[in-house]
């Protein structure tokens, strides 16, 4: 059993998550993790810090040498498309669940 990185797990949430269509089944999900981290403040790492990060910076965490170009069928996009998008929901301000609900409409 290998362990994995902070980046893999994230991804592999967000992979999770992604094909969930059902607004109540979202916003459940949305309540636990914000409770957790409520419950947890100490879990969340300073943002400024993190945020300074270029993208080209960011992507080091990724220890598997894919090629950026590469197209990924499930997502119809490349890699580093793939990857831009969570770069930027990371670097990028917080949202309201309203917002997010609003967004996740255009997917």
């Amino acid at each position: 059993m290998s362990i994995m990185s902070v980046s893999e797990y994230k991804i592999r949430i967000f992979k999770e998550i992604m094909p969930i269509e059902n607004e109540q089944a979202l916003e459940q999900i949305y309540q636990m993790v914000h409770r957790f981290l409520t419950d947890y403040p100490e879990l969340i790492e300073d943002n400024n810090k993190v945020k300074q990060l270029s993208f080209e910076e960011w992507n080091k965490q990724f220890t598997d040498d894919q090629d950026l170009d590469s197209f990924i069928p499930e997502y119809g996009t490349t890699l580093r498309e793939f990857r831009q998008t969570i770069y930027e929901a990371e670097m990028g301000e917080e949202i309201s669940m309203e917002e997010l609900k609003e967004s996740m409409k255009n997917w």
